[in-house]
């Protein structure tokens, strides 16, 4: 998979240097658009909600994939390791002339000359990345995203589905649905996510690990007759091996019923 995204990357490279910087960079929502920067990439947002510009914060590098769908115009800001900064437009556009972006030095917004003796100021992006501002734009991006549902779980008309599961920097985003067809309304008591290896019945090899949330958005309180809502609750980054499996339940306030699914 590396090699060949090398030789993409290679291949667009022949008549990416030709090119102009960009003002306005075109993305939608089912094709990834690359970006390659001088340095490697420490820090980026997005000004829209309908953009998502995801990179390698574990282990940076010069390689950022960009996504967008129909709505107001965006922007981009990027800071690379060697202090450069760059800011570009985003416009969403069905069908693409261009799917890959090769950034320069001299494409970077030049920070004013420092007076002697003055401190260097850094732009703070770090204060979008955990803001509620930060979650509520990526969950808001991701539970109106079409996706094929993973799992699904029912029990006494009560319908929870997983309906996607997005790796963003340091956090997992997941997609949940919670369908009600049942003639009674069903308010939720709580809502839990856990990690889960072996089998119940064999106590020397069963664990089971919750995983704590750090952001709920559109988490109902009640769903009605007939009625079901889409919700994302965002989890401290995780991943699965052949051995382990997701567990999701949800329980009724002040009432028996709860529904629960496995996914693996």
């Amino acid at each position: 998979m590396k090699t060949i995204l090398f030789f993409i990357v290679a291949g667009c490279g022949l008549f990416g240097f030709a090119q102009q910087r960009p003002d306005t960079i075109y993305c939608n929502a089912f094709q990834n658009v690359i970006l390659t920067t001088p340095s490697a990439i420490v820090q980026a947002a997005t000004g829209s909600e309908n953009f998502v510009f995801s990179y390698n914060q574990a282990k940076p590098d010069s390689l950022g994939l960009l996504q967008g769908r129909p709505g107001h115009t965006g922007n981009l800001v990027l800071r690379t390791r060697d202090g450069g900064l760059f800011t570009f437009l985003l416009k969403h556009r069905d069908s693409l002339k261009r799917h890959a972006y090769f950034l320069k030095p001299g494409d970077r917004i030049n920070p004013p000359l420092k007076r002697k003796g003055e401190p260097k100021k850094r732009t703070n992006l770090d204060s979008l990345k955990k803001s509620p501002k930060y979650y509520h734009k990526l969950a808001r991006f991701y539970v109106t995203s079409k996706a094929k549902r993973k799992a699904v779980g029912r029990n006494q008309g009560l319908i929870l589905e997983l309906v996607d599961i997005k790796y963003y920097r340091e956090e997992t985003f997941v997609v949940y649905r919670l369908k009600n067809r049942s003639d009674v309304s069903f308010r939720l008591a709580h809502m839990e996510l856990s990690q889960v290896v072996g089998k119940p019945g064999r106590k020397s090899s069963y664990q089971q690990l919750p995983l704590r949330p750090v952001f709920e958005y559109n988490l109902p309180d009640a769903v009605g007759p007939k009625e079901e809502r889409s919700f994302v609750v965002v989890y401290p980054r995780f991943t699965l091996s052949k051995a382990t499996r997701l567990e999701a339940v949800i329980t009724e306030r002040q009432g028996r019923r709860q529904v629960a699914l496995q996914y693996n």
